[in-house]
């Protein structure tokens, strides 16, 4: 692919901000358009599995990442009520052979923002529609604004717009789930943590907590209980402080602690979409949640998305010319069944509840590991 043409990317979160990276270390030309106005940290925590790490370390971000961030020694699965450890996956050093690591996501985020060279993102750019035509595509932002570009990435998450310009629009399906969300400071708590990373499991719901930095100043928990319904047009509700204690109750009392420390009780719901028919058309391409969008009980959402980045610029380096629909089925073939499976496994909540080999999911290498040719 001719690295001097225009690789626009919609979106400016850690997918479409791991494809720019990629991009601009292999010498191609890429913009990217983000709606917000300014660098939003979203969310709080986040997971940064082996199978990420490998791709920030190509980037040259892992010794950074190391440094802001906390190694949990194991994944502890315990029993809701009584606190009996159900399955210790050992982490780091004692165990996996790449870093697993927790972190704030907007630390995170801002990491691979870093990377990029200066002016690459174009903040308040809310796409509104696109025309393609026979040498690119043109690009229409709500601000009035157009671009031309030869190729679009749209790697801008549940809410696509690309993937709505290109299948029509559809609405998220709830999940039946809602999530409180909330970072405590350790000296908060009357106690230590029992272990670094631990997910508490009952029959319909589950208390997942970590450390979030270093100097394990910072602690975060996500509490998952069912919910009736929810308006998708609604991000997140204000919540009280009775009631998550209520949904909780006669969880083990260190849980019960954890929950206790919390000064905010905001709700959000959890979203997915069926695996997509369609990930191109013609010079447009989606990845991450544009067109798989999974629930967070693997803690995979971000890493498929890096993924995505890494195999789809591994296409691009690969091709002998510019047959361009031919990278992005062979993109598309590569990403599929993984992500289909990652998909459908985050939505059945038993990732790491019991004894299992996650290597599948940990050992694949996105930088390294062959592509198919079809």
């Amino acid at each position: 692919m001719k690295k001097e043409a225009v690789y626009a990317v919609i979106g400016g979160g850690l997918g479409g901000a791991t494809i720019a990276s990629l991009l601009q270390q292999y010498g191609y030309n890429v913009i990217v358009f983000e709606q917000y106005k300014a660098f939003v940290p979203a969310g709080a925590g986040i997971h940064v599995t082996p199978n990420a790490m490998r791709i920030m370390r190509h980037i040259g971000l892992e010794n950074i990442l190391l440094n802001c961030s906390s190694a949990p020694a194991a994944f502890t699965s315990r029993t809701w009520d009584t606190g009996e450890i159900s399955f210790n996956l050992l982490l780091n050093a004692q165990g996996l052979n790449n870093p697993y690591i927790t972190v704030n996501r907007g630390d995170f985020h801002h990491a691979i923002l870093s990377t990029l060279k200066p002016d690459t993102i174009h903040y308040g750019k809310r796409l509104k529609n696109l025309e393609q035509f026979e040498a690119g595509v043109n690009l229409y932002f709500q601000d009035g604004s157009e671009y031309t570009a030869d190729y679009v990435i749209g790697a801008d998450g549940l809410y696509s717009m690309v993937r709505e310009l290109l299948i029509g629009k559809s609405d998220p399906v709830f999940s039946g789930q809602v999530a409180f969300r909330s970072v405590i400071t350790t000296h908060q708590l009357k106690s230590t943590p029992m272990d670094d990373l631990t997910k508490w499991w009952a029959e319909d719901r589950f208390v997942i907590s970590y450390y979030l930095n270093k100097n394990r100043s910072l602690y975060y928990f996500v509490a998952g209980m069912p919910a009736d319904s929810w308006d998708y047009e609604v991000p997140v509700k204000e919540g009280t402080k009775e009631e998550l204690m209520a949904g909780f109750k006669g969880f083990h009392p260190h849980v019960q602690e954890i929950l206790g420390a919390s000064t905010n009780q905001r709700i959000w719901p959890l979203f997915e979409r069926p695996p997509l028919p369609l990930w191109h058309h013609q010079r447009i391409v989606l990845l991450g949640d544009a067109c798989h969008p999974m629930r967070p009980h693997m803690a995979q959402g971000a890493a498929m998305a890096m993924e995505d980045a890494a195999i789809l610029v591994r296409c691009f380096e690969q091709a002998k010319d510019d047959d361009y629909e031919h990278v992005f089925k062979r993109y598309a073939h590569a990403r599929v069944a993984r992500t289909s499976k990652v998909q459908q496994q985050s939505g059945e909540n038993t990732w790491l509840k019991d004894p299992m080999d996650p290597t599948w999911v940990f050992e694949y290498d996105a930088i390294n590991d062959p592509i198919e040719n079809i």
